[in-house]
């Protein structure tokens, strides 16, 4: 798993991520329904917000999970 959501990482963007299956599945040596349960157990673990095959196209897209905007600017008080 380890291995799959480096290739996820390397996919992403700040606002969206995408690769065609074939590269995934290829990059991450996987299965389709590997890669599919690797790809639930990111949403599910809140590491991911939501992945999808894109109409059409086949592609898997996946949006990471964004944090509040001031998120890096806040500090620990104390």
């Amino acid at each position: 798993m380890q291995l799959t959501t480096l290739v996820i990482a390397a996919h992403t963007t700040a606002a969206s991520g995408g690769a065609e299956e074939d590269g995934l599945t290829h990059l991450s040596a996987l299965s389709v329904r590997q890669l599919e349960d690797v790809l639930d157990c990111l949403v599910r673990g809140s590491f991911m917000g939501v992945w999808y095959r894109e109409p059409g196209t086949g592609e898997l897209r996946w949006r990471p999970l964004t944090a509040p905007a001031d998120a890096y600017l806040r500090r620990p008080s104390g």
